[in-house]
């Protein structure tokens, strides 16, 4: 595995595209609950609530990795799941940008 060097910009910019995609994701998790609580009318339908909140988390907690050696991984992932764009990894170095956008194609064939 690749390691990269962040500068204090792309560290910064990077938590930033971190934090709203993550946001974006528990948004709608939390607009899913909220629909299928509207909806609840049973110990059966509370469980799967339950069930789904905790397999959501689990998931967004395990993608979700700030390690700078994760980060290239994570967000090529988001690429490749549209969930940010090209233009929002301007601010990275064009090495890093290469990769993103490499591993993003290769997850997107193997999909």
């Amino acid at each position: 595995m690749e390691e990269y060097s962040w500068s204090k910009i792309e560290k910064k910019e990077a938590r930033k595209i971190f934090n709203e995609a993550m946001q974006k994701e528990c948004d709608i998790m939390i607009e899913r609950i909220r629909d299928f609580s509207a909806m609840a009318t049973s110990l059966q339908d509370l469980v799967g609530i339950n069930d789904y909140l905790t397999k959501s988390l689990a998931k967004i907690y395990r993608k979700y990795d700030y390690r700078y050696s994760q980060l290239i991984n994570l967000f090529a992932l988001l690429l490749a799941e549209e969930r940010i764009s090209e233009s929002d990894l301007e601010v990275f170095s064009a090495d890093k940008v290469e990769r993103i956008i490499s591993l993003a194609n290769f997850i997107k064939s193997r999909a």
